[in-house]
C-alpha cells in the first residue's frame, strides 16, 4: 500500500528499479496525471487512458519514441485494458513478489 505522501515517480522506479511500470493507468483526466503516467511506464509498457481528459495534455514524443509504448485512448474499459495487463504476471516482476 502506498501512502499518499509518496511521490509515485520515486515509488514506481524504487520497486522496478529503475525500469517503470509494465502498465501504468491514467484514471484522473488531468494533463497532470497524464504526463506523470508516461514518466513512469517502462520501455515496451502500456499507459491505459481511461480518464476524461477536459484539457488538452502534452504527449512528450521526444522522451517517449524510444521507449515503444502502447497509449490506447478513448474507451478504454473492462473489455480493452486485459489486454494492457498481463495476469499472471511474470515471475521477474516486481508486483508479482
Amino acid at each position: 500500500m502506498a501512502d499518499a505522501r509518496e511521490d509515485p515517480e520515486q515509488l514506481v522506479a524504487g520497486l522496478t528499479d529503475g525500469l517503470g511500470a509494465d502498465v501504468v493507468i491514467e484514471a484522473v483526466g488531468v494533463p497532470e496525471s497524464f504526463e506523470l503516467c508516461t514518466r513512469m511506464v517502462r520501455p515496451g509498457g502500456h499507459v491505459a487512458n481511461v480518464g476524461v481528459h477536459g484539457k488538452p495534455a502534452t504527449l512528450h514524443l521526444e522522451d517517449l519514441w524510444i521507449k515503444n509504448v502502447t497509449i490506447p485512448t478513448g474507451l478504454v474499459d473492462t473489455h480493452s485494458t486485459p489486454p494492457c495487463c498481463a495476469w499472471p504476471p511474470p515471475a521477474d516482476c516486481p508486483r508479482h513478489n
